[in-house]
C-alpha cells in the first residue's frame, strides 16, 4: 500500500538523521572541557612512554656508555619498581583519589627524567631511574580509571572510550618519531629533558580543577 511504502522510504533518512544527532552529540561530549584536557594527557603521556623506549639503547651507548647487556642490568630494579606501582597505584588511587596520585606520579617522573638527562654516572642513575618508574607506574592506573569515568555517558561508553584509545595511539605514534628525530638532531639527553617537560606539563594538567 502506498502509505507502508511511504513509511518504508521514509526508515533511510530517519536512520541518516539518527546517526547525525548521534555524531554530533559525541562530538559535543567529546569537546567538553574535562574529555579535551584529559585527551591531550593521554596524548602526552602515551608520547613520553613511547618516546622514552624508542631511545632506550640509544641512552645506554651515547650517554651511559654502556653495552646493551649493562644498560638492563643497571635500569632492571627501575623496571622492578615500575611493575610493583602498578600493582599499588590502582589502590593508592582508591584510597585518596586519582588526581593527587596523578598528580605526584607525574612530578616523580619529571624530576627522574630530567636529572637521567644530565647525570651518566651509574649510582646515580639507578635510583633517578627507579624514581622514574615509579612516577609513571603510580599514574598509570589513575590514567586508566579516569578514562573509564569520563567515558560513562548517558548514551554510553563506546564512543568516547574510542575516542580516548585513538588519543593513545597518536601518543605512540608520535612518540618515536619525534624522539628518534630529536634523537638524531639534537643527542638522547634532549630527548629525556623534554620527557621530563612533558611529565611536568601533566603535572600541571592533572592537578588544575
Amino acid at each position: 500500500s502506498f502509505p507502508e511504502a511511504a513509511r518504508r522510504e521514509g526508515e533511510p533518512a530517519a536512520q541518516t538523521q539518527e546517526l547525525v544527532e548521534s555524531l554530533s552529540g559525541t562530538i559535543h561530549e567529546i569537546l567538553e572541557p574535562r574529555r579535551l584536557i584529559f585527551s591531550v594527557m593521554l596524548i602526552l603521556q602515551c608520547a613520553l612512554l613511547a618516546g622514552l623506549l624508542a631511545v632506550f639503547r640509544t641512552y645506554g651507548r651515547d650517554l651511559l656508555h654502556v653495552s646493551f647487556r649493562e644498560e638492563v642490568l643497571l635500569l632492571a630494579p627501575a623496571a622492578a619498581a615500575g611493575a610493583a606501582a602498578v600493582v599499588v597505584g590502582g589502590t593508592i588511587s582508591d584510597r585518596v583519589g586519582r588526581i593527587p596520585v596523578l598528580g605526584c606520579g607525574f612530578m616523580f617522573a619529571g624530576f627522574g627524567i630530567w636529572g637521567l638527562s644530565t647525570l651518566d654516572v651509574p649510582l646515580v642513575v639507578m635510583p633517578l631511574a627507579v624514581l622514574a618508574a615509579l612516577g609513571l607506574g603510580l599514574a598509570l592506573p589513575s590514567m586508566n580509571a579516569v578514562s573509564l569515568d569520563l567515558s560513562r555517558t548517558e548514551a554510553g561508553s563506546g564512543a568516547i572510550l574510542g575516542w580516548f584509545l585513538t588519543m593513545e595511539g597518536v601518543g605512540y605514534v608520535l612518540g618515536p618519531a619525534g624522539a628518534g628525530l630529536v634523537s638524531e638532531k639534537a643527542g638522547v639527553a634532549v630527548v629525556f629533558w623534554l620527557a621530563g617537560g612533558l611529565a611536568a606539563v601533566l603535572c600541571v594538567l592533572a592537578l588544575v580543577p
